[in-house]
């Protein structure tokens, strides 16, 4: 304790980052290479997490060139120059790109063109099989979680004045019938 970030290592530095803005616990998280720079066992612990937090009913977009834990993921998004020319579970990405890793991906994807693999992504017939699933069933407590939030933001709700009158004898007059109630 009392150890100033600035003087914690890059992946000290990365990690306490990360968890500045987990405190919060947002619904929705995009994270830049969160990863990078961290050794192999290091970047496992930090796609576990994220995985376990994305298990909670909270997503999280994480862009990363770390290949060794693609398969904690939900769902893989491959961009090539901009291009969209994968969207699915990790282990069809391998299927689509007939390779045995995903650093294969990255070795496949130079032989084409990246509008080349967008218009044969666009034209494969299983890439709407990802996109159309239905989302995973909210066990009872993330229900309840998410009942005590609803209520909570009602609770925040500004409650609704009825207008008065705008003539001020007609205010007063209003305001004598409220009273009277």
């Amino acid at each position: 304790m009392g150890v100033r970030i600035k003087s914690l290592s890059g992946g000290q530095r990365k990690r306490v980052s990360v968890a500045m803005e987990l405190l919060h616990e947002p619904h929705f998280l995009v994270l830049d290479e969160p990863t990078s720079g961290l050794d192999p066992g290091l970047e496992n612990k930090m796609m576990s997490l994220f995985s376990r937090i994305s298990n909670k009913g909270r997503m999280l977009m994480v862009a990363t060139h770390a290949m060794q834990s693609l398969d904690l993921c939900d769902a893989l998004i491959i961009l090539m120059k901009g291009r969209l020319v994968f969207f699915g579970a990790p282990d069809q990405a391998k299927k689509y790109f007939g390779v045995a890793s995903f650093a294969g991906i990255f070795e496949k994807l130079p032989t084409k063109k990246p509008s080349t693999w967008a218009q044969d992504w666009l034209q494969n017939p299983s890439k709407n099989h990802f996109s159309d699933r239905t989302a995973p069933a909210i066990t009872s407590s993330e229900k309840e979680t998410q009942q005590e939030q609803e209520a909570e933001e009602s609770a925040q709700q500004p409650i609704e004045k009825p207008s008065l009158p705008t003539n001020r004898e007609a205010r007063l007059a209003a305001l004598r019938a409220r009273r009277k109630k």
